[in-house]
């Protein structure tokens, strides 16, 4: 019979502009899970239109040129099934404008520095999460 405490691991993405906190991340994170990281929203974008997909995607707000608030809204309406599996890094989580939006936004936000063991907690559970049907725009 199976272990029902590993299914399989977590596919993770890891969007920081700060790459040694991507690469850090991803590091830690690949001890348990199959990860890929990029330092921009744009990166993440391309990597997902690709037809890359994953349990969590791991978004720092505040980037340069694309944060990650935008970064959510191209996910919302480009591809609107992974919008809940963004899960959202801030450091900053008082300033005002990141503030009104993580009220308003169903996602989960961390609070950096992260809690590791907090975190592979939350992408075991991600992973035991049914995955809804992939649309294609290309019927």
């Amino acid at each position: 019979m199976e272990s029902s405490t590993r299914v399989r691991p977590g596919h993770v993405l890891v969007v920081d502009d700060d790459e040694l906190l991507a690469r850090a991340l991803a590091r830690v994170l690949s001890a348990h899970h199959a990860v890929s990281y990029v330092t921009s929203a744009a990166a993440a974008l391309e990597d997902l239109a690709s037809g890359a997909t994953y349990d969590v995607i791991l978004c720092d707000v505040q980037m340069p040129e694309m944060d990650g608030i935008a970064m959510y809204r191209e996910i919302e309406r480009r591809q609107p099934e992974l919008a809940s599996r963004v899960v959202f890094m801030t450091g900053d989580p008082d300033y005002a404008r990141v503030r009104e939006f993580l009220d308003t936004a169903p996602n989960l936000c961390l609070a950096k520095p992260l809690d590791f063991e907090s975190l592979h907690e939350l992408i075991e559970r991600r992973v035991r999460m049914p995955k809804p049907a992939r649309v294609s725009s290309h019927d």
